[in-house]
């Protein structure tokens, strides 16, 4: 069994779909941090991030979930994100699953116990309501959508 890479990383969100009905296919990368730098136009701190054409992607796969939500990292609050051992972590209490909890009939009765899985990444926080933890498989790159390989992280102020 694959398990998700552990530390602090920069992971870069590459796809997000549903491969069928109510499954959630989610691919990341691994990038690397350059140094601090500041936004010529903007005048704030940003870090530019590179994406090496042969680094392998992760493939998460949640064959069925209850709910999940894409924001994006800039206007996310950081009241869940805490000191974590992997970017993809499991929660069983959340504002995510008290929301889930006011918005769906989903519960403990039906279709059962189900758990909070959060994934944070450079650009994005995706977070998924799911009985079961995504199923994880590295692909070559080309397995992977073409994509740039620069991305820039500004800083959150």
């Amino acid at each position: 069994m694959i398990e998700f890479p552990k530390g602090r990383r920069t992971f870069v969100v590459r796809e997000l779909g549903e491969p069928e009905e109510n499954a959630l296919r989610v691919v990341v990368t691994e990038a690397s941090r350059g140094e601090r730098e500041k936004d010529p136009l903007l005048g704030v701190e940003r870090f530019p991030v590179a994406i090496a054409v042969s680094t392998p992607s992760l493939e998460l796969l949640w064959d069925s979930y209850i709910a999940y939500a894409v924001r994006d990292e800039s206007y996310a609050l950081d009241d869940e994100e805490s000191a974590v051992e992997t970017m993809l972590h499991v929660r069983k209490a959340s504002t995510f699953l008290d929301y889930v909890a006011e918005t769906t009939t989903a519960g403990s009765g039906h279709p059962g116990p189900f758990e909070h899985w959060a994934l944070y990444c450079a650009n994005h926080i995706i977070d998924v309501a799911s009985q079961e933890p995504p199923r994880l498989r590295w692909l070559a790159s080309d397995e992977v959508s073409a994509m740039a390989t620069r991305v820039t992280l500004y800083d959150r102020a």
